[in-house]
């Protein structure tokens, strides 16, 4: 984990324990909190990490399954002056990020980061760069797999939504 940010290891720990099995109810450390999302029986279907109530990332289970389906990735709409996610969030995001690499179910090295040069966020893996802020995507679904970056941005979602 390259996070330094004491609450931030906290929450990737809770994202771990989760991941194992071990995490029965919710976690909070400061102003982050982890959340078990369960179905109207009571089942495990995923799992919201947040910021002060406001959602970074959603981790969603298979009906049915244990295994995981996709992970939904949010600015949690708190942003800087340039209108990209703030500090915190991107540094929570990063460990979490990392952690669901290292467990396999996104593949190694997605990263939020600002770009120094154009002062722009992105979600990026490799050669592929998302806008990720405020004016761009607030939101992007990751389909888990460990060998590929699949994804839908907030605009193909919504899209996909109204087709429906």
């Amino acid at each position: 984990m390259r996070s330094n940010s004491f609450v931030t290891q906290r929450v990737v720990h809770g994202l771990k324990d989760y991941l194992s099995g071990v995490m029965a109810d919710g976690r909070e450390c400061c102003e982050t909190n982890l959340r078990i999302m369960r179905d109207a029986s009571g089942v495990d279907v995923g799992l919201f990490v947040n910021i002060n109530d406001n959602t970074i990332l959603s981790l969603f289970k298979r009906e049915s399954t244990s295994e995981f389906d996709s992970v939904i990735v949010t600015t949690g709409f708190y942003y800087d002056s340039d209108g990209n996610p703030t500090r915190i969030a991107r540094e929570r995001l990063n460990g979490l990020l990392d952690a669901l690499g290292d467990e396999k179910i996104i593949p190694k090295g997605v990263r939020v980061y600002v770009d120094s040069e154009f002062g722009v966020c992105y979600l990026k893996h490799e050669e592929t760069r998302l806008p990720f802020g405020k004016h761009y995507n607030h939101f992007v679904k990751i389909t888990s797999d460990q060998d590929s970056f699949k994804y839908e941005t907030q605009e193909e979602l919504l899209a996909r939504k109204t087709n429906a």
